[in-house]
């Protein structure tokens, strides 16, 4: 899933929750410095770059969106290949619509 998907889906949600303050939040910032974002089952993983020639890659729960553990890059890359095909935009938006409904920001 690329950038700009990312940050339209989550204006949307802010719209469809009315709470414009997710667009200020921690996780906002986040994902405008997110360049990837990969879901497989309960857990996801982001490609983060915070600054130009710096990567870090971050696995989180999917459904609670809360911090699980740092991955290496053969970590990132082997979270990718399990969910090649699968349509992880569609499958990420979903759980999050989900969770947001059934919890306060």
């Amino acid at each position: 899933m690329r950038p700009h998907v990312l940050v339209d889906h989550w204006e949307a949600i802010s719209q469809e929750t009315k709470k414009p303050e997710l667009l200020k939040s921690e996780f906002a910032r986040i994902l405008s410095v997110t360049q990837e974002v990969v879901v497989d089952g309960p857990r996801m993983a982001l490609a983060i770059r915070p600054a130009i020639g710096t990567w870090q890659y971050v696995s989180l729960t999917a459904d609670e969106l809360r911090y699980s553990e740092a991955l290496t890059v053969s970590e990132y890359l082997s979270f990718k290949e399990r969910v090649a095909g699968v349509d992880v935009a569609y499958v990420f938006f979903s759980r999050l619509r989900f969770a947001m409904r059934w919890r306060l920001w």
